[in-house]
């Protein structure tokens, strides 16, 4: 586990890209499902850096992706909430639901 910290570390803070893109894609192939939820995790940081698209290019080279609990994930929240609104078919207003059940 240590060394797949040390990937992710190494995949965050470097100026190289490359290394930073090789990196996240040996962590995404050789690691457990929590260094893949981490990886995940990237691609919804604030900050507008490349690592968000490699974290995604990483997940999608990866020979498979072990299940994680998707509740726990910022990324798979955003995406459920902007996929189904509170179950406002049709509708374009966009909110997150409070605690998971829509008023």
């Amino acid at each position: 586990m240590q060394s797949a910290e040390t990937l992710l570390d190494l995949a965050n803070t470097t100026v190289d890209r490359t290394l930073s893109q090789y990196a996240l894609i040996a962590a995404a192939h050789c690691c457990s499902a929590g260094i893949q939820q981490k990886i995940a995790n990237l691609v919804s940081i604030p900050e507008a850096r490349w690592i968000r698209l490699d974290a995604i290019d990483a997940l999608a080279d990866a020979d498979s992706i072990d299940p994680w609990d998707c509740r726990a994930s910022e990324t798979c929240a955003s995406a459920e909430v902007a996929a189904n609104p509170c179950g406002a078919s049709g509708s374009s207003r966009r909110r997150p639901c409070s605690r998971g059940k829509c008023p």
